[in-house]
């Protein structure tokens, strides 16, 4: 279910991540792009690139998140 009621705008950042995994076919082979955005600002906040699409690339993007 929408656990936020579509209620994006809660004033505090970093308390509400949302996160992307896409693909993009560069020089006949596929990339994968991990994006992790900060509801409150709409800030990337995390990111990650690579051409396997695992728990890694994830953690990566995880990584940067600034606390």
């Amino acid at each position: 279910g929408n656990e936020l009621n579509r209620e994006f705008d809660i004033g505090q950042p970093r308390k509400i991540l949302v996160t992307d995994l896409t693909y993009v076919r560069v020089k006949q082979r596929w990339h994968y792009l991990c994006v992790i955005v900060d509801i409150s600002n709409r800030e990337i906040v995390g990111r990650s690139a690579g051409r396997h699409k695992t728990a890694a690339l994830v953690m990566q993007a995880m990584s940067q998140i600034p606390m």
